[in-house]
């Protein structure tokens, strides 16, 4: 979704009887408006508040990475290797370690520990044996002059939600009741999405083997 048509939902939340805010040029000429502009204004820390949320609920699509043993961790000693994860530009936190490695095991759940931001992983044979940290992202945050064009890169089930965190945040203290109510429809929609989410990694088999398959 781009950021105009997160802007015309939170409005036409905020504002039912506004059936004219419509498209992107609409959304510009409420800049002007009187009923319109202090919402507009308020809109980008709003956003990127629910951003920080929208982290933490931890419900955006996993990335993964391939740890290379020599290109991408830092051999401290002969018993360890260290990954530095500040190396990830959009980390937020791990998710997961998976391993696989030649002789046909596969370890979806792969143990590790972490020293602040350094992933920290028993020595390893990259020719024998690979692991693929799986991360939650972090969004970027939004300028305070970002083009209404801009593409938010958040699944649309997820970015349909934000208009109901800004209603929440921009009326807590002129209609506290809609904001709250607000607020509820996207902590439950969040939580929905967490869930399935949750019900599918659930069902992964942690353990494979060749013998087993």
């Amino acid at each position: 979704m781009k950021l105009w048509e997160i802007k015309k939902e939170a409005l036409r939340l905020m504002l039912p009887d506004r059936w004219d805010i419509v498209d992107e040029e609409s959304v510009r000429l409420c800049y002007n408006d009187e009923s319109c502009k202090d919402y507009l204004a308020g809109m980008i820390s709003a956003i990127n508040r629910c951003f920080s949320s929208i982290e933490e609920k931890r419900v955006l699509p996993e990335k993964a990475v391939l740890i290379d043993g020599i290109k991408d961790t830092e051999r401290s000693t002969g018993a360890f290797y260290r990954y530095n994860l500040d190396s990830l530009p959009d980390f937020f936190d791990i998710e997961q370690l998976a391993m696989e490695s030649d002789n046909g095991e596969y370890v979806t759940n792969s143990d590790f520990r972490r020293e602040g931001n350094m992933l920290v992983l028993p020595a390893f044979d990259e020719n024998k044996k690979r692991y693929t940290l799986i991360y939650y992202p972090r969004l970027t945050r939004l300028a305070y002059n970002a083009s209404d064009s801009t593409e938010l890169s958040i699944p649309d089930n997820i970015a349909e939600q934000i208009p109901f965190f800004v209603k929440g945040e921009l009326f807590r203290h002129d209609e506290p009741g809609e904001a709250a109510e607000a607020r509820n429809c996207y902590e439950q929609s969040l939580d929905e999405i967490k869930n399935k989410k949750t019900a599918v990694q659930s069902s992964v088999v942690s353990v494979w083997s060749v013998g087993e398959i």
